[in-house]
């Protein structure tokens, strides 16, 4: 049987703002998912964090060693 994805109480706090606080939810085996927000809300970072690849500042992501993530991340255009 395969577990859910469990995020809970996550926050990720920038000396200026707080992007976002207390964020739960569970991803089950086999859902698709898309993260959506304004620019500069942090997506990129929350995917990160879920990813290991940043700190959070609170809260939890269960053990995902078992898992391949990807994403594309953000292209920046001018």
């Amino acid at each position: 049987m395969h577990k859910p994805i469990i995020i809970k109480n996550l926050a990720f706090i920038l000396p200026h703002r707080i992007c976002f606080f207390e964020f739960s939810t569970q991803v089950q085996y086999g859902e698709k998912i898309g993260i959506m927000g304004r620019n500069g809300s942090e997506k990129s970072s929350l995917l990160k964090i879920i990813k290991e690849e940043m700190d959070s500042s609170a809260g939890e992501v269960s053990d995902l060693s078992r898992l391949n993530i990807g994403y594309v991340p953000q292209t920046i255009e001018k």
